[in-house]
């Protein structure tokens, strides 16, 4: 994951599973079943801190080149 789609909040998770019984219950399907996977539901700054991270080091890195 080059840049994280994060939703942080107790409202998110509801949505996010919404859209995959809506989305993918379709004939046909309105997405691939992959990118249901694609939001991140996090419930607080210090989880969405610790998925930043990694992609954040990555960029900082390609910086430097």
């Amino acid at each position: 994951m080059d840049c994280p789609f994060i939703s942080d909040g107790k409202m998110w998770p509801g949505l996010v599973q919404w859209a995959n019984d809506s989305i993918l219950s379709t004939n046909p399907p309105l997405a691939n079943a992959e990118d249901m996977n694609i939001p991140v539901c996090t419930q607080g700054a210090a989880e969405v801190i610790t998925i930043i991270k990694e992609p954040r080091k990555k960029w900082l890195e390609q910086q430097k080149k």
